[in-house]
């Protein structure tokens, strides 16, 4: 109800949220929030470049509902599970390094640390790690790579 941005998804599902609150959490959203003002400083705020029909700004986002609603799970304190399915997880790991909201980051990587991913799927998690540099997940999962036999593809 006092949300002062809204984002809207490729597949146009839009979210009611708080600049202050994205701001905060990456620098990504707020230099986004900055260029929807057409502004290149905090102190100049003219109107904004798209409006809403409530006169609320609107960003848009190229990700979908269901991966920006995962990764605002991170942005506001509210509660979250953890992510049980891989394809997903790497979605919303993606869009967290993407927009750089390093809370996400980090509990993504400490949910990926614990999964049995690593041993489970050690390949696509070493491809998703590699993408996103990062070298404790790539050390972990290295192993159970070469212990894979290739020909039966079990470890």
């Amino acid at each position: 109800e006092d949300a002062d941005l809204i984002i809207r998804t490729s597949d146009g599902i839009t979210f009611k949220v708080h600049k202050v609150i994205l701001e905060i959490a990456s620098e990504v959203f707020e230099n986004m929030i900055y260029r929807s003002y057409n502004r290149t400083s905090r102190h100049y705020s003219p109107k904004p470049l798209q409006q809403t029909d409530g006169d609320i700004p609107l960003i848009n986002v190229d990700e979908n509902g269901v991966v920006m609603r995962g990764l605002l799970r991170y942005v506001y304190p509210v509660s979250r599970s953890s992510i049980t399915d891989l394809e997903h997880f790497g979605l919303v790991l993606g869009v967290a390094v993407k927009y750089k909201v390093e809370v996400a980051v980090q509990d993504l990587v400490n949910q990926l640390k614990r999964s049995d991913w690593t041993r489970s799927h050690p390949v696509i998690v070493y491809m998703m790690a590699h993408e996103h540099g990062l070298e404790d997940i790539i050390s972990l999962v290295y192993p159970n790579i070469l212990a894979l036999d290739l020909q039966t593809d079990r470890m």
